[in-house]
């Protein structure tokens, strides 16, 4: 992990922490994403599958073989992308976790000569902008 990717993830991890119900972190580039959500119960991270992904940006077998030894499910009815769930109320240690996760996705995205580095965050239901110091952060990487 580089090291403005590491110092990024304990804002993102304190970010994590703090999403309400609906909002989101999202980070994508060439057709694969990373995001972070709050949900009802829980902090749902997700990452791009074969369900949405082709030609040669597809997973292969030992990648999908990697991302479960990682601590990433695949997907379910309902989550169409690989992903972790951490129950409410998500602790510093859990967050931590959730950040270095994402981040080791991020960093795995296609190079940037495909298309620039997007880092946002939402709420789903409202559109309502998040000003977050994490997406800042990512972003000036």
């Amino acid at each position: 992990m580089s090291s403005a990717l590491r110092q990024a993830s304990a804002w993102l991890a304190a970010d994590l922490v703090q999403l309400r119900e609906h909002d989101v972190i999202v980070v994508r580039r060439g057709g694969k994403y990373v995001h972070g959500r709050g949900d009802a119960d829980c902090l749902l991270i997700e990452t791009s599958s074969n369900v949405d992904l082709v030609g040669y940006l597809r997973l292969t077998p030992d990648d999908e073989a990697a991302l479960r030894a990682r601590g990433w499910s695949p997907p379910i009815p309902g989550v169409p992308g690989w992903f972790r769930t951490f129950p409410w109320p998500v602790s510093g240690t859990e967050a931590l976790t959730a950040a270095e996760m994402m981040i080791d996705l991020i960093e795995q995205l296609p190079p940037a000569e495909d298309e620039p580095l997007e880092v946002f965050a939402f709420n789903l239901k409202t559109d309502e902008p998040l000003d977050l110091e994490s997406v800042r952060r990512i972003r000036a990487i």
